[in-house]
């Protein structure tokens, strides 16, 4: 659901360690969505949950005009907005409906950049903290997660705070990224990474909470 940014080439990859399955049904129950947000639930009461001054007001214009032809996207109204506050870290809320006015993936995301404002400055630490509450949370509300790039080079492995192992890119920056696959196809995404652009810095920590492949989506080219 995300829009893609051009990043610099060196991806971090995530290692992940052992830890204690889910049961098929605990884990089931956790893809269904987060909190009172849920995968299959209508426009409508996707709004009566996180009300529509939080999301961006062109994207709500669009919603109206073509969710019923396409689909649509919602996105936050600003970095600053907040669904719910998790480890600390304040997330807005995307989503994204298709033509059936069905809510196919939810996004968590925490975004600061220089770019949008001067006060949204992070450093690179400060960003890693984040990451790794990220890592955290997700790791508690769905289970185990997996690396989606295991083979790179040039990167070093850390811990979280509460003990999951990760590899991390030690640039002036990081990316990184890790999966986890349900039985019934849903999935669980995270993204997380730290750009810096000459004096311009973005960072970004992400929980994406998608349904199925095979389940109609909006498409964000199809204007």
């Amino acid at each position: 659901m995300r829009k893609c940014k051009i990043i610099f080439g060196c991806i971090a990859s995530i290692a992940v360690c052992a830890c204690s399955p889910q049961s098929n049904s605990a884990e089931e129950d956790a893809l269904n969505g987060y909190a009172d947000l849920k995968l299959g639930m209508s426009y409508n009461d996707a709004l009566s949950v996180i009300e529509p001054r939080n999301f961006n007001p062109v994207g709500v214009v669009e919603c109206a005009a073509q969710i019923a032809t396409k689909g649509c996207a919602l996105f936050p109204e600003s970095n600053l907005s907040s669904y719910r506050v998790i480890e600390g870290v304040p997330y807005a809320a995307s989503l994204s409906f298709n033509k059936f006015s069905k809510l196919t993936d939810i996004e968590l995301v925490f975004e600061r950049s220089t770019l949008d404002s001067k006060y949204e400055k992070v450093s690179k630490d400060e960003c890693l903290s984040i990451a790794e509450r990220t890592i955290d949370a997700a790791w508690n509300i769905f289970g185990n997660f997996s690396a989606d790039h295991a083979n790179e080079k040039g990167v070093i492995s850390r811990k979280t705070p509460q003990g999951h192992t990760y590899l991390v890119s030690d640039n002036s920056g990081f990316l990184g990224s890790m999966s986890h696959k349900g039985k019934s196809g849903r999935r669980a995404d995270l993204m997380f990474y730290y750009i810096v652009t000459g004096k311009d810095t973005d960072c970004h920590a992400s929980i994406e909470i998608s349904d199925r492949s095979n389940v109609e989506r909006y498409k964000f080219n199809d204007k």
